[in-house]
């Protein structure tokens, strides 16, 4: 059993921010003008840095016995139904595409779904957890300043870096996009299947959904100009 309210807080922030998003950023980048192709190229390689480095992760700073009571079966699920089957079908039907007049028109007619697909998964995700807030609120207050925080450096700290690597102003946007934007509809799961964590791991990766959503907006139009401006 796992046991401990500040342990759970711990690693629902850990769980978090720890693990760089690689779905819905894709779409946020897209909108605010970054490199979204290279993002999406990246993808396979953050899930599986991800998934190696975190359990590394729980073990340094929460120990061994909160490392062993993440389940890894939840993990694999949710990369298997979020991430390998919506790029198989992708690259499926890329592949129609290039070989068939069908496959072009229907891609043309795909394009413009990403984003409310987006916003019905935000949705649906959040509208679930949000009756269960009620029992975590302490808990999320306690965290609040730390997402905000959080939300404000990690992009300035991803344009530095694409800086550094001498990037194009549109790769370090993508950056910028990358640090600041987490993984929580993907460690969601894990939070479910921790033993005796519910409702305060949920409602704990939640809580950074919605501070990164109100984030979002703001990284749409000031990341635009002032990556910009920065060349």
């Amino acid at each position: 059993m796992f046991r401990g309210s500040l342990t759970a807080v711990r690693l629902g922030v850990l769980l978090v921010l720890l693990t760089p998003c690689i779905d819905y950023v894709v779409t946020f980048s897209h909108l605010g003008r970054a490199d979204a192709g290279r993002l999406l190229a990246a993808t396979p390689v953050l899930l599986a840095m991800q998934a190696l480095l975190l359990p590394v992760y729980l073990g340094l700073f929460l120990g061994a016995g909160a490392a062993t009571a993440v389940r890894v079966a939840p993990f694999v699920h949710a990369f298997v139904g979020l991430i390998v089957i919506p790029l198989s079908l992708s690259a499926l039907l890329q592949h129609w595409a290039a070989r068939a007049v069908a496959g072009r028109r229907l891609v043309q007619g795909l394009a413009c779904l990403p984003v409310p697909a987006t916003a019905l998964v935000l949705f649906v995700v959040v509208a679930a957890t949000v009756p269960r807030l009620g029992a975590a609120l302490p808990a999320v207050a306690r965290v609040l300043p730390l997402y905000g925080l959080f939300a404000l450096v990690a992009p300035w700290l991803g344009a530095w870096v694409g800086r550094l690597f001498r990037l194009e102003a549109s790769a370090r946007r993508a950056v910028s996009f990358s640090a600041g934007t987490r993984n929580s509809l993907v460690v969601l799961p894990l939070a479910l299947a921790v033993p005796g964590a519910v409702p305060l791991l949920p409602a704990v990766i939640v809580s950074q959904t919605l501070i990164e959503l109100l984030a979002e907006l703001c990284y749409i139009r000031v990341l635009a100009r002032w990556v910009r401006d920065a060349d």
